[in-house]
């Protein structure tokens, strides 16, 4: 998940719901119920008829309206969460690194190693001077990189491997954020504000359970409006706004890479950590 930014997906979501009434303008008849059909109809050509925008952050100029204004209010980490909630260290196959034809050292001809570990155990492949060996004929010792054979082999054959290993250990480090979200609606006209906002306020009461929660893990969503109110920063237009707050809880999360002990020279001999 990394980082929350939640006002992206509100402004997706807020997108696609504008695509949704345009494409089936029946729907505004489930969302406004409660007024008459000519009232109804305006609404309907409305978002038929105008270009609706949706930005994250103020617009620029009023002729830029209508349009959804998603703004971050505020945030603050939970007390109940408050501090590192760190997994186990873990093994990501999404980052195995190949290598191929890699020549093994050994000491005794029995036990051989790998330049790199942890491997993935699946990716192995032996080859005795380029032939394939068969997997009874040895064990793998995964963590340590180690190839023990069950026979001793000759000391003029070379053993070679194809494998994939894992490069690091991670840890997955995990927090809430109780967040604060402005969907505000801009318009020229007061009425019009009004239509955008039982919109967005519908969609977003619409997408609640499986969109948001589910996918994107919006816990504890509650919707608070504000008052219609002028926007007296334009002048020469009347300017009109209506916010609505959205508040919720999303984790936040990060991941710690953890280097793994590699081999050491000392004095030209080749000490393993293991």
């Amino acid at each position: 998940m990394g980082i929350s930014n939640t006002e992206y997906i509100l402004r997706d979501y807020i997108e696609k719901a504008i695509d949704t009434v345009k494409n089936d303008l029946t729907i505004i008849d489930d969302i406004f119920d409660d007024l008459s059909d000519t009232d109804r109809d305006k609404i309907k050509d409305y978002f038929a008829n105008k270009n609706i925008l949706v930005t994250i952050g103020y617009p620029r100029d009023a002729q830029s309206l209508p349009e959804y204004v998603i703004l971050l209010g505020e945030e603050e980490e939970s007390v109940k969460s408050l501090g590192d909630n760190e997994t186990e260290p873990y093994l990501d196959s999404d980052r195995l690194i190949s290598i191929t034809n890699e020549t093994l050292d050994t000491n005794n001809y029995i036990d051989y190693y790998t330049d790199f570990y942890p491997i993935d155990s699946g990716s192995l492949i032996v080859y005795r001077d380029g032939v394939m060996v068969d997997g009874n004929e040895y064990n793998l010792e995964w963590k340590e990189g180690k190839i023990v054979f069950f026979n001793k082999q000759p000391d003029t054959v070379t053993i070679t491997a194809d494998y994939k290993y894992y490069p690091e250990y991670e840890q997955e480090g995990r927090t809430t954020f109780e967040e604060y979200y402005k969907i505000e609606c801009w318009d020229n006209n007061a009425e019009s504000v009004v239509w955008l906002y039982g919109v967005a306020k519908y969609f977003l009461l619409l997408y609640r359970a499986y969109d948001l929660a589910d996918q994107w893990g919006f816990r504890l969503q509650t919707l608070m409006g504000q008052g219609l109110e002028p926007v007296t920063e334009y002048q020469t237009q009347f300017v009109y706004r209506r916010a609505l707050i959205m508040n919720l809880s999303r984790d936040n999360t990060w991941i710690k890479r953890l280097s793994i002990l590699k081999n050491i020279s000392v004095n030209d001999n080749l000490i393993r950590p293991f």
